[in-house]
């Protein structure tokens, strides 16, 4: 039986005792005891100050295979006994005395905020698991193509400045868009980790080794395709325009780490930041390619810096459109794997 079912259990079966508690969140007394769910044992111990370890090693040796369920001195303890858990894995204290020894401490003692707690720390946990998605597809593409350019005759593809600028897009600014995530329904219904559990699945590895090889590909298709150099002038036009690829296929991809299905738009309303950071990047990366134009000379010295030259819109719609292939490309991706 899983922590939400519990929970769903004991609020369904209080409710007919106390509706009101229930309704307030807060179940105790004789509602909390007709609510504890059937198959759940109860177990009273007589511990005046809530110490954890030996709580732990009391319901975790007596009651080894079930779900416990522990009150006494206004505490309620509600521990999962799951095949990928332990007795140690989770414990959820409710009471003033037990404020000090929980690993998770409702302030508001509010029957409801066992759920919001969990959920919402689900929530933190897989925006986490986004970022390191968008960051590690971006580095490792920046580092396969960095390291094997030369060996295709294309000197430093990504000039130094540039790195900076993909890292400074990839930690702080990467962080702000993913960070804000909403939470998601689907989070309450995902099986328990173990503490041992690698934070890098076979999933997650798949999709960043998969776009990691696909925007190292589009960027040697991009330098090395003689069709691309109709559209610049000059090699430092087309390695400005690179530039400009490399970063806008940055910010394509961080829609696809937004869900491992295919509603990679959705509740984007509900994460504002996503898009103020996402126009705030293109509007940088454009003043810094386009700062030459200005006729003052502080905006030539920024444009010498990021060794950026103004070029064709032609050349920016090729470049914007071939970092666009990083959403459709993940797309196929989870078709083939959904199949699998």
């Amino acid at each position: 039986m899983s922590l939400e079912s519990i929970l769903a259990a004991c609020a369904a079966k209080a409710y007919k005792t106390d509706p009101a508690g229930v309704a307030s969140g807060v179940v105790e007394g004789i509602a909390f005891r007709a609510s504890i769910p059937e198959g759940t044992l109860e177990m009273s111990v007589n511990l005046p100050e809530a110490n954890l370890a030996k709580l732990q090693s009391k319901l975790s040796g007596r009651y080894p295979d079930n779900t416990v369920a522990y009150r006494n001195f206004g505490i309620v303890v509600m521990l999962p006994k799951m095949e990928s858990l332990s007795g140690e894995d989770f414990l959820i204290f409710l009471g003033t005395a037990a404020k000090e020894a929980g690993k998770i401490v409702i302030l508001d003692d509010n029957f409801k905020s066992i759920k919001d707690a969990i959920w919402y720390g689900r929530t933190i946990y897989h925006n986490i698991l986004k970022f390191c998605r968008f960051q590690l597809v971006i580095n490792v593409a920046a580092v396969v193509v960095s390291a094997i350019a030369p060996f295709f005759g294309v000197e430093e593809p990504l000039k130094v400045t540039h790195l900076l600028f993909v890292n400074l897009v990839m930690d702080g600014l990467g962080a702000i868009m993913l960070g804000n995530e909403p939470a998601q329904e689907r989070y309450m219904s995902e099986p328990p980790r173990r503490r041992d559990e690698s934070i890098v699945s076979k999933s997650m590895m798949a999709q960043i080794v998969t776009m990691g090889l696909w925007l190292t590909a589009l960027s040697f298709v991009f330098l090395k395709v003689p069709f691309f150099d109709s559209f610049f002038a000059s090699t430092e036009q087309k390695l400005s325009a690179y530039f400009v690829l490399f970063i806008w296929s940055a910010l394509f991809n961080a829609f696809n780490v937004r869900s491992d299905s295919f509603d990679i738009f959705k509740d984007l309303k509900l994460n504002p930041g996503f898009m103020r950071v996402f126009v705030i990047i293109v509007l940088v990366q454009a003043f810094i390619v386009n700062a030459a134009l200005i006729p003052v000379p502080v905006f030539g010295w920024i444009s010498n810096m990021f060794s950026c030259v103004p070029f064709p819109p032609a050349g920016w719609a090729a470049a914007i459109l071939l970092a666009f292939t990083m959403i459709p490309v993940d797309i196929l991706r989870k078709v083939i794997v959904g199949r699998k």
